[in-house]
């Protein structure tokens, strides 16, 4: 047991970290975000978020910085930090807060990259279950309060966001942690089945076998 326990706690950390490098590949690669309101917000603070409620986000390779730009409607763009001007130190993140803001008024996550504000039905200021903000070490007030478009980029940014850190981080969200076990489980299927054969002989080399008792056989036609 003892063994397999140590097996077992191997190749989590194995897959931990291969799905630490994919959710940081996907922060590199970068997407589009809701610019998203705290739940008391300042009047001025949900008019600046209702004129470029889009924000799009990409980190550097060097994974020092997340480059951003906000924007009243989603563009295409270029691979690169051209478009993105503005910057948020990583080590600056003290804390991944989750259901932390809402979507501003008359935003819809699904408008197509051609919608503007005034184009939008209006919702109800909610706490979302896809926004996440970005804390500062320095007295919690936040970097960034982002919607994502859909569960699965919200979980990629916020594990990938949590995996960035410097002590490691952690996972949060029930799909990135069961990437993981899974992950786990397979490889310690595999590793297993590789140790249950160990003491089978298995030959170097396969010698011919007996001839046939006569030629009396034939190749039938397909």
């Amino acid at each position: 047991m003892g063994r397999s326990r140590n097996l077992r706690a191997k190749l989590y950390k194995e897959s931990y970290e291969f799905i630490r490098q994919q959710r940081i590949q996907c922060l590199i690669q970068g997407a589009w975000f809701v610019n998203g309101i705290p739940l008391a917000p300042s009047p001025g603070l949900v008019q600046k978020r209702q004129s470029r409620p889009w924000r799009y986000m990409r980190l550097d390779r060097n994974l020092k910085y997340i480059h951003y730009c906000d924007s009243a409607v989603k563009f295409p763009v270029r691979s690169g930090l051209e478009d993105l001007s503005d910057k948020i130190d990583v080590s600056q993140i003290g804390e991944i807060a989750m259901n932390t803001c809402a979507l501003p008024p008359n935003i819809n996550v699904a408008a197509g990259p051609a919608q503007t504000v005034s184009d939008l039905p209006t919702v109800s200021l909610s706490a979302s279950p896809l926004s996440f903000s970005l804390l500062s070490v320095r007295g919690g007030e936040s970097l960034g309060d982002h919607v994502a478009t859909d569960p699965s980029r919200w979980a990629d940014w916020t594990d990938g966001l949590n995996m960035l850190r410097r002590d490691g981080g952690h996972v949060a969200t029930p799909e990135t942690a069961g990437f993981v076990n899974s992950l786990t489980e397979i490889g310690l299927k595999i590793k297993l089945l590789d140790l249950s054969g160990e003491k089978v002989d298995i030959p170097s080399s396969l010698g011919p076998g007996p001839p046939p008792a006569d030629t009396n056989f034939f190749f039938s036609d397909l």
